[in-house]
């Protein structure tokens, strides 16, 4: 169990560096949350990660996430990029992006489990 542990941070602390560790729960729950989702197709069922709401509140966490954290450690400087006015577009970009990517990707393993399982049961 506290090798599990171990592992998992040391993870985060690659990726991200030690003043970060605190944050594997929050990976770990959205790897949780995702793999149960697609677990979910192969047994039968329709994954609730086939709703475009699922994959967009996620992608709405992490964009809270992202700014809560650069207030946080950057006070006001963080909002200096924010003077020139594409700045702002290339904000909201990525999570409208992420959105899709999430939602296509997981849309399309589902249509593809499916298709297997259904011409599986003509065979």
């Amino acid at each position: 169990r506290w090798y599990q542990r171990r592992v998992r941070e040391s993870q985060v602390v690659d990726l991200m560096g030690k003043k970060y560790k605190y944050l594997t729960v929050y990976f770990l729950y959205l790897l949780l949350f995702l793999s149960i989702g697609n677990l979910l197709s192969i047994v039968g069922f329709e994954s609730f990660v086939t709703s475009f709401t699922v994959p967009l509140s996620l992608g709405i966490v992490a964009f809270i996430g992202i700014y809560y954290f650069g207030i946080k450690y950057q006070r006001l400087s963080y909002f200096k990029k924010f003077l020139n006015p594409l700045e702002l577009i290339q904000q909201f970009v990525p999570l409208i992006s992420i959105s899709f990517r999430l939602f296509g990707n997981i849309l399309g393993g589902s249509i593809i489990v499916l298709l297997l399982t259904t011409f599986l049961g003509f065979l």
